[in-house]
């Protein structure tokens, strides 16, 4: 952002922009009201105009200045290129006013801000592209929409030297059925037979402003998968290594499927369908979105559609984790490492989720000494227990998620830059619920069966008015606050339809007000609210705060709050 300094008001001269004019060279200068508020941007077209229609220096540009501006508030970020490349093509002038969050001007983005940080932008994106070119180990060919090879990875090069840029994909796969690809209903990954070798490839469109623009295939050794398969360290034999697997798939705490995932509405159909692909790939996933949009749910739906589905799935909560025993949480540590340390040492979270997947929820909040650390598991595929000597390979599939702005917290120096591209690898954002509200009907019905059987009690549904205020309410919380307030529903319930008063620990600062609440504020969490909610749980805060829709942690200040009172 270029910082302002300078403003007209409506009744300002045409002698007046053209002072400012020539002591600057913005190509429009904000229009404020008496409050300072904008209001308004006087261009240097818009004087062309005054001037050409007979204005003298004296005339008030009350006539000619544009009244229907696009800006932006300081705290404005372009959460993509896509978004960055949109303001350029449509911005009307040369530059777009900046407002501070009280409405009054405080700079300008021009075109030329925005060309660099868009070219800064795509040098980070070519060169992070170009290193998964080199790294990754699989064949990887991009095409146009004829099929005409443009990308081909180093991997693949080596094992098909003849494959080159320009051409055609049919020539190196003849039976592949590239059509099929193009439009979007190709079934992959097949195998398919090619120069004697037996390939598993997968192959999806690509699609840009809603035009297919090409396909990108993934091509891998069929004979290394299947030896891979049935590879085993300790040379188990299959039925043993069945059982094993089997073992390792009820210990490791996943519960969720894609099946899981419910909504019926396009948001969440599109979400089905990218955890189905990026199930196929083993490459790092990064889960964004709103607390309580469902993360943890993603991420085990797509270790238990992917390969590693008998493995361990590994979660560690990077915000809980104290970061003087992080780093051995993570990578382990060799006996006598440290005061009070195992005498045979312990494996840490990425060699427990060797051969399967790690979760690593709340990755914006892992402290930065530990970044480096695990940029370098991504990297090398091996870890180093604290105090050992030697390093392990691992086999793990990372999947991160986070509620936070990794790109803000990179801008801050709070986060890793090279990290953040290594992780963003595959991405995935969990809607809001206020983006899919057509599915609160179907979580409706879950969450009260679900909480029905729990209490055993026989609720059918919600009355008419109950439902109107769930598909007007604004779900700060998402599909956990809708949860919680089913649960305290039921438990307030006493005949088979829940009714409006059944949701009063959440309504009841309001319940004299004609609007719907937009979210329960920390502040409004009564102190009978909260004796309710603990005389219901026998005194276990933990679900007290469950039934509050808050956290425990929120609970325990609240507590202090009364006592203090």
């Amino acid at each position: 952002m270029v910082p302002v300094k300078v403003s007209l008001s409506p009744d300002s001269t045409v002698k007046n922009a053209l002072v400012i004019f020539r002591k600057t060279r913005l190509t429009g200068i904000p229009v404020v009201n008496k409050d300072g508020l904008l209001i308004g941007i006087f261009t240097r077209f818009n004087l062309y105009d005054c001037l050409l229609q007979g204005a003298n220096l004296d005339t008030s540009i009350e006539d000619y200045y544009l009244r229907d501006v696009i800006y932006f508030r300081e705290n404005k970020t372009f959460n993509n290129l896509t978004e960055l490349i949109l303001w350029l093509r449509n911005v009307r002038i040369g530059q777009t006013p900046v407002v501070d969050l009280s409405g009054r001007p405080s700079g300008v983005i021009n075109q030329a801000y925005a060309v660099n940080h868009l070219l800064d932008h795509i040098e980070i994106l070519y060169e992070e592209l170009s290193n998964i070119f080199q790294q990754v180990p699989c064949g990887i060919v991009a095409t146009d929409e004829l099929g005409t090879i443009n990308l081909v990875s180093v991997f693949l090069n080596r094992i098909f030297p003849d494959v080159k840029v320009g051409g055609h994909i049919n020539d190196f796969i003849p039976n592949l059925p590239f059509e099929k690809i193009i439009n979007g209903v190709w079934a992959g990954p097949q195998r398919i037979n090619c120069l004697s070798k037996d390939l598993i490839v997968n192959g999806l469109p690509i699609i840009h402003t809603g035009k297919t623009k090409g396909a990108i295939l993934i091509i891998q050794d069929a004979a290394e998968i299947d030896s891979a398969k049935y590879y085993n360290q300790n040379e188990l034999v299959p039925q043993v290594k069945m059982e094993r697997y089997d073992e390792l798939f009820k210990l490791n705490g996943t519960k969720y499927t894609i099946e899981s995932i419910i909504g019926k509405s396009t948001v969440m159909a599109d979400i089905k369908r990218r955890a189905l692909q990026v199930a196929t790939s083993s490459s790092t996933v990064l889960i964004s979105g709103e607390s309580g949009t469902g993360k943890e749910l993603l991420a085990q739906a797509i270790h238990n559609a992917s390969n590693r589905a008998k493995r361990s799935f590994i979660k560690v909560n990077c915000a809980a984790i104290p970061a003087d025993i992080a780093e051995a949480e993570l990578f382990g540590y060799e006996g006598g490492a440290f005061t009070g340390a195992l005498r045979h040492g312990k494996p840490g979270k990425f060699e427990l989720a060797d051969g399967g997947t790690i979760f690593l929820d709340e990755i914006g909040d892992m402290p930065l000494s530990l970044q480096s650390k695990l940029l370098r598991v991504i990297q090398e595929k091996e870890v180093e227990r604290i105090g050992g000597i030697k390093t392990k390979k691992v086999d793990v599939r990372i999947l991160a998620a986070t509620n936070r702005n990794l790109n803000n917290l990179v801008k801050e120096g709070k986060f890793r830059n090279d990290l953040y591209y290594r992780l963003k690898v595959l991405v995935i954002t969990a809607p809001p619920l206020r983006e899919h509200t057509e599915d609160i009907p179907l979580l409706l019905d879950y969450f009260i069966s679900k909480f029905s059987k729990e209490s055993g009690k026989k609720i059918k549904g919600v009355a008419e008015d109950v439902m109107k205020f769930l598909m007007n309410h604004r779900w700060p919380g998402n599909i956990r606050e809708l949860e919680n307030m089913v649960e305290r529903a039921v438990i307030y319930c006493n005949n088979n339809i829940i009714e409006l008063n059944d949701l009063e620990i959440y309504t009841k600062e309001r319940k004299n007000k004609h609007e719907l609440p937009h979210g329960l504020a920390l502040s409004e969490v009564t102190k009978d609210a909260i004796m309710k909610a603990l005389e219901i749980t026998g005194g276990n805060k933990s679900r007290a705060a469950k039934i509050l829709g808050i956290s425990r942690a929120a609970l325990y200040d609240k507590l202090k709050e009364i006592k203090n009172l």
